[in-house]
This record gives C-alpha cells, sequence and structure tokens, in this order.
C-alpha cells in the first residue's frame, strides 16, 4: 500500500513539472511576436465607407466644377487655326483644364515669372500647337469653387515648345495677365480631331503707304513735310501703335474740321495727308480713309482723328488698347523742323464766297458805317480773298492797331466784323497780310467820321 502511494506521488510531480516549462516557453514566444509587431512599420487599415464618406464630404464641395461656359474654342497648329462652337464639347474642354487644380490652392499654384508680351503670344500662336478657351465678354474664372483667376476672357494652353502646358490667363488676343507653369496636365490633343484648321494666323505684315504731306503744328505755326522717306517712316512708326491691337477707345464726340482747326492753332500736333486709302497691318482704319490728325498735348493727347478728305467736316475718332506698355512719342519729328508763320492758306480769314454787303468802318471800328456801292463790290471782295495769317503776337498789341474795321454779311445772314490789322484765331493773334488795296478803299474808309455826341 505505502509502495503504491509513493508511485502515485513520484508521478503527480512530474506532470507539475512538465506543465510550468510550457507555459515558460509560450510566455516567452509571445512576448517575443509582440516585440516584433512593434518594431514594424505601422499600418493603418483602410477605413470603413461610411468613414470615407464623412471625411470627404467637406473636399467634395472644394473641388465641385465651377468654370464658366465659354463660348468658343480655337485651335492652333502650323499657323493656321479652326474654332469649335460645340456647346456640350466646348465645356467639356473647360471642365478637364479645370481638373488640373485639384491639387492646387491658390497659394500653391505654380505662377511663373517668365516674360512674355504681345510678341511672344503671337510667336506662341504662329509656330505652336495651341487651344485657346474663349468668352465673348469678361468673365469671372473660378476653379474647383477654390481658386479664382478675376475676371478674364482667354484661357490660352500651348501643347508644345517652351511653354507646353502652361495656363496664360487674359483679357485679349494678345494680351495676357497671369502665366502659371505645368499643372500637370495632359489629353488636350485628341480635341483636334475633326476641327478644320483652314484660316491663317494674322501675321502683321505693315500695309501702311507713304503720306503725301505730312503737317507739323506748334505755337500756332506750321512745317510741311513732303520727304518721302520721312513721312513714310512717321505712319510706320504711328502704324507700329496698331499692332496686335484688336480692341480700340473712341471719344463720343462729333469732331468736325472747327474743332480740328482749333486743335492746329492751340496744340502741338500732326497730319498726314495720303493720295489713296490706307490700312494699318491690313485693318484698322475706317474705309476711304485720307487724312489721320493727331494732338501731343492738349485735351486728347494722342488720339488719332481720321478723315476721308472729302468735303465732310466730320472726323471720326480712334486710338487702340495695345497693353504693351509702349509710349508713344511724337515729339523727336518735331526736333529741328523750320515752323512757317502761316496756318491757314490764303482767303481763310476772310471766306470771300457768298457775300452779300460790304462796310467800312474807322476809328477803332467806333467811326460811321460806310457801304461799299455796288460799281466797287467785286473789286473790294477781291481783295478780302488776298488776306493771309501772317506773324504770331506775343507780346501786348501796339496802339493805333485795328484803326479801320471791315463788316461782311452773307447770304444766310451771317455777319462779321474784324480790324484789318490783327485778327484773333482760337485765341492766338496774329497781323494780317493781304494784295495792295484798291484804290477805292481810301477813298470809302476816308468817308467814315467819328460821331459825336451833344
Amino acid at each position: 500500500m505505502k509502495k503504491t502511494i509513493a508511485i502515485f506521488l513520484v508521478v503527480l510531480m512530474l506532470v507539475t513539472f512538465v506543465s510550468c516549462s510550457t507555459t515558460e516557453e509560450d510566455t516567452s514566444s509571445i512576448s517575443s511576436v509582440g516585440d516584433a509587431v512593434v518594431s514594424a512599420p505601422q499600418f493603418t487599415e483602410p477605413e470603413t465607407p461610411d468613414t470615407v464618406q464623412s471625411q470627404e464630404s467637406p473636399q467634395d464641395n472644394s473641388v465641385k466644377s465651377t468654370i464658366a461656359k465659354p463660348d468658343e474654342v480655337i485651335f492652333y497648329k502650323n499657323g493656321k487655326y479652326g474654332s469649335l462652337k460645340n456647346a456640350n464639347k466646348i465645356y467639356e474642354i473647360a471642365k478637364l483644364v479645370e481638373s488640373w487644380y485639384k491639387s492646387y490652392e491658390q497659394d500653391t499654384l505654380p505662377v511663373c515669372n517668365w516674360e512674355y508680351n504681345a510678341e511672344t503670344i503671337d510667336e506662341i500662336k504662329q509656330k505652336e500647337t495651341v487651344v485657346e478657351i474663349c468668352y465673348k465678354d469678361y468673365t469671372q474664372i473660378k476653379m474647383l469653387n477654390k481658386i479664382d483667376h478675376g475676371t478674364q476672357r482667354k484661357i490660352m494652353i500651348p501643347l508644345t515648345g517652351k511653354y507646353a502646358y502652361g495656363v496664360f490667363l487674359g483679357k485679349g488676343e494678345y494680351y495676357y495677365t497671369i502665366l502659371l507653369g505645368d499643372l500637370g496636365g495632359s489629353g488636350l490633343e485628341k480635341y483636334f480631331n475633326g476641327i478644320t484648321l483652314d484660316k491663317d494666323v494674322r501675321k502683321w505684315e505693315s500695309t501702311v503707304i507713304t503720306p503725301t504731306k505730312v503737317t507739323f503744328y506748334k505755337d500756332g505755326k506750321q512745317s510741311v513735310s513732303t520727304e518721302s522717306d520721312l513721312n513714310r517712316k512717321i505712319a510706320k512708326y504711328i502704324e507700329n501703335w496698331f499692332k496686335y491691337a484688336t480692341q480700340f477707345k473712341s471719344m463720343p464726340a462729333i469732331i468736325t474740321d472747327s474743332n480740328i482747326t482749333q486743335q492746329k492753332y492751340n496744340s502741338t500736333a500732326i497730319e498726314l495727308e495720303f493720295d489713296s486709302s490706307f490700312t494699318f497691318f491690313g485693318g484698322s482704319i475706317s474705309k476711304n480713309t485720307r487724312k489721320i490728325f493727331i494732338t501731343i498735348d492738349g485735351e486728347h493727347p494722342y488720339h488719332i482723328f481720321t478723315s476721308n478728305g472729302s468735303n465732310d467736316t466730320t472726323w471720326g475718332n480712334m486710338s487702340p488698347d495695345t497693353w504693351n506698355g509702349e509710349k508713344r512719342n511724337l515729339e523727336p519729328f518735331f526736333e529741328g523742323r523750320k515752323f512757317e508763320e502761316n496756318i491757314g492758306d490764303a482767303g481763310d480769314v476772310f471766306n470771300s464766297e457768298k457775300i452779300t454787303h460790304v462796310a467800312f468802318y474807322g476809328y477803332g471800328g467806333q467811326g460811321t458805317r460806310v457801304d461799299v456801292p455796288l460799281e466797287n463790290i467785286n473789286e473790294i471782295i477781291n481783295w478780302l480773298g488776298t488776306f493771309t495769317l501772317g506773324k504770331s503776337i506775343t507780346t501786348a498789341i501796339p496802339p493805333g492797331t485795328n484803326t479801320n474795321f471791315v463788316e461782311i454779311e452773307y447770304i444766310d445772314g451771317t455777319v462779321v466784323k474784324h480790324g484789318l490789322d490783327v485778327i484773333e484765331v482760337y485765341g492766338v493773334s496774329y497781323e494780317l497780310e493781304c494784295g495792295k488795296h484798291p484804290e477805292c478803299y481810301w477813298d470809302l474808309i476816308s468817308q467814315s467820321t467819328l460821331s459825336t455826341t451833344k
């Protein structure tokens, strides 16, 4: 019995020992695996669809398409261009460009410092493959409800060359104000399929002709050039203001011959006269224009007034918007010129046509009226037609000037009365020059007496 109990106790001790050993090894193994998991790279399990939806909802609002629908897309290639006007395709292209902004914010856009101007834009359109998104009017360009480019009319993307897939934003065909680097865009090439490129990109070649006469005006005087080389140089210089200009300013006022004449006397100005109609770079100037008049100072400096050179007394006016910062400077053409005294031609002082009556007054116009009799009227009218402007007067007019006056009545009832020595034209006083006085004039003026009052 004792022997049996002893054997049982020994077996029980052995079982207990084995059980303890296994538990210690297992714990050691688990510890080692735990250490390995902690030291391994961290991995975040994918979120459930509900979690993703709730976190992406704000971003969905920020990437919502907000680009305005364009009116047209123009495609350029090899100096040719054509347009797409299918509204759905146009909007598809605009939204594709907009999608390139997804990874950017307003302050992270790759704005480039490359210098470019109208010449650069022209070269790109002449030589590269280009897509240009166009709006008829100034339109707010907002990308994905987060990037605001302000009001623009053009979005141009070259697909080849130095600026490939850069984004130009601008307000005119050759006027771009913002240039962004490549936003990682692609895929515009496919839209060229089916586009007919049948128009030539404008080459902006000079078409102006040589003026037959150029007249310079300064301080109430004039200087005339009929020198072909100089006149052509001036015309081409003015034409260059119109290069790349596709928009023009104009004044609503009607400009008449009288307005232009006033500017000739009171402004520094220049007038170009052509023997036939002409154009600037194949366009720009109104049809049948034969004269252009430009004031350099005064109320409308560097506005261009145009006339067809006929008896029509109305002048048009225009000024190109070039946006290229070019300073217009005609002053060097005035340097060294000798200005003549007379602006008006013979007969400009007294209109000798359609006169019905002439009278003279002595004593500074205060003398009694002496009417020219019928037998002398033709001789006096012909003499009045010889009056021209002489030297301008810059000092005080001496006493005794304009002792004698003439009064002229015209068929329309107009009456003018002027002194015969000095006349003021648009604020400038001039000496009067004329042909030989008729003998009857001296007899007539001697009859004017100074009236007395009691």
